[in-house]
């Protein structure tokens, strides 16, 4: 895991960006959110799939249209759908969508979820989830 594999484009690119964690590969990641390691190879213009760098920035391509940078959880011992909710300041809804989940039953110890990163817009569609309208904290 040496060097950066993958180039992430200058401009704004359509999709979401996903930073390459520590045990990180493409298939792994393809898998997560449900696209090809063969796409993730062509929209990060990567050129050898078995050098991933640890933060590097990926595009997922996607028909969803989540733009913005996000980052990996792994759900801890005794989390909830409503503590994930307010430790991060996202709403039920941001999560749900984000993660794909029909109910919050699917949550359990070790899962792994997607969030924001830091104060990165996140937006589904044409409508931004992250960061909130009003947040609790100001």
């Amino acid at each position: 895991m040496v060097g950066r594999s993958a180039i992430a484009q200058e401009t704004q690119p359509a999709g979401q960006i996903y930073i390459v964690q520590a045990g990180d590969t493409l298939s792994g990641i393809a898998l997560r959110f449900g696209v090809t390691v063969d796409d993730l190879v062509r929209v990060n213009n990567i050129t050898d799939p078995n050098a991933l760098a640890i933060g590097t920035h990926l595009i997922i391509p996607g028909p969803e249209m989540v733009q913005g940078t996000i980052v990996t959880l792994s759900v801890p011992y005794g989390e909830t759908l409503r503590s994930l909710v307010r430790r991060y300041q996202l709403s039920e809804e941001a999560l749900v969508q984000l993660n794909r989940l029909v109910s919050p039953a699917e949550l359990f110890t070790g899962a792994t979820l997607v969030i924001p990163k830091d104060n990165t817009e996140v937006v589904v569609g044409s409508v931004p989830i992250w960061p909130p309208a009003n947040p609790c904290w100001n």
